[in-house]
C-alpha cells in the first residue's frame, strides 16, 4: 500500500472511538478520512469493532476497493509502475509478463471490481466454538457451490443434474 499511498476510507463512530483509544495520535473522525498505509492496514485488521469476523472482511473490502480505485485514476503507465513494483512480492506460476497483460486489460477494458459476495453464503454455515473465545463457520460446501454457480453462470449443475436460475425461482414459489 505504500506505493498507492492514502486512501479514502469512510469510518463510523465505533472504529473513531477505537482508534481514539489505540492510536490518540491519529486524530480520526467519522466519516472520509485520507488513511495513510499504516492506518489502512490498522483498519483492515480491526477485529476488535462490529459484529464478529463479517465487518472486518468489508472493512477489508473497503481498503481493496479503494486502493483499487485510486490506482485506477494514475493512468496505465502509473498501474503498471505499481503492478510491476509489486510483481517480487507475487508467487504464482503465471509469469510476470502474463500478469501485466492481465492489469492492462484491466485498466484499459474499464473493468470495475462489480458486484462482491461473501462467502458462505447467508443461511449456508452453521456457527461452532471450538473452545472458549474460538468461534468458526462450518459452511455447507454443497449450497455454496450451488450458489456460486448460480451467480456466476446463472446454472447449476449438481450429481447429474441442471437447474437454472428461473428454476430455482420458480422452485421456490
Amino acid at each position: 500500500m505504500s506505493k498507492i499511498g492514502n486512501i479514502d476510507i469512510e469510518l463510523n463512530q465505533d472504529e473513531v472511538n477505537y482508534f481514539a483509544q489505540t492510536n490518540p495520535d491519529w486524530g480520526l473522525k467519522v466519516g472520509v478520512n485520507a488513511l495513510t498505509p499504516e492506518q489502512a492496514l490498522a483498519y483492515a485488521r480491526l477485529r476488535h469493532v462490529g459484529k464478529s469476523d463479517w465487518e472486518r472482511t468489508d472493512r477489508q473490502r473497503r481498503v481493496l476497493m479503494s486502493a483499487f480505485n485510486k490506482v485506477r485514476q494514475g493512468g496505465i503507465a502509473e498501474v503498471l509502475s505499481i503492478a510491476n513494483k509489486s510483481l517480487p512480492y507475487l508467487t504464482t506460476d503465471m509469469t510476470d509478463t502474463k500478469i501485466l497483460s492481465y492489469v492492462t486489460k484491466v485498466i484499459t477494458g474499464g473493468m470495475t471490481l462489480g458486484e462482491q459476495y461473501r462467502c458462505p453464503f447467508e443461511g449456508t454455515y452453521t456457527e461452532q466454538t471450538l473452545r472458549k473465545g474460538m468461534e468458526v463457520l462450518v459452511p455447507d460446501l454443497a449450497a455454496n457451490a450451488k450458489q456460486i454457480q448460480m451467480d456466476l453462470y446463472g446454472r447449476t449443475i449438481v450429481g447429474n443434474t441442471e437447474s437454472t436460475s428461473s428454476d430455482t425461482a420458480s422452485a421456490g414459489q
